[in-house]
């Protein structure tokens, strides 16, 4: 699910929204990769039951950053959705669902669009995931910082934290 990669731009709370008649999707986390990757991190607490429609709203706001005019549709930059959520979306008990669309009638045939959805089961079983998945579950879990990767997010965490109580702290002033 999650590999070990460099980011070289990490945005928070990126807004997409650029038309007042339309739903636009305020990105999480938005970044991107030394490979051009696109991704998108959501934070989910509450089961809507509407995640699929959420993944696909998301995915299009990131095609329109995954192609350069001009650029051959062969050049289209990967994009990940990457929804972390406190709750089981499927109730199947697993840590996470990874989202694919295949032929109709031939599941065997996949499509590969460049995008990815991945709907992360924070409450999962972690112990059948490999190492740097469990340190991300058990971090989410109970804040446990247990490695590199999970001391690197509990500083991005205490950071957007930090932010957080500077903007309401200016906004009262």
């Amino acid at each position: 699910m999650l590999k070990s990669g460099t980011l070289i731009t990490v945005k928070r709370e990126a807004d997409k929204k650029k038309n007042a008649v339309y739903h636009g999707p305020r990105f999480d986390v938005y970044a991107e990769d030394e490979h051009g990757t696109i991704y998108d991190l959501e934070m989910q607490n509450q089961n809507h039951h509407d995640i699929e429609k959420r993944m696909a709203i998301y995915q299009g706001k990131l095609e329109n950053q995954a192609l350069y005019a001009g650029q051959s549709f062969s050049e289209r930059r990967q994009t990940v959705i990457l929804f972390l959520c406190d709750h089981d979306v499927y109730n199947l008990n697993r840590v996470h669902y990874q989202l694919i669309p295949q032929l109709v009638g031939h599941p065997e045939i996949l499509i590969d669009n460049g995008e990815t959805n991945v709907i992360v089961n924070l409450k999962g079983d972690a112990s059948k995931q490999a190492a740097l998945n469990q340190e991300m579950l058990t971090y989410f879990n109970d804040g446990t910082v247990t490695g590199k990767f999970s001391a690197a997010l509990d500083r991005a965490v205490r950071e957007v934290k930090n932010d957080v109580k500077k903007h309401i702290g200016n906004k009262s002033s």
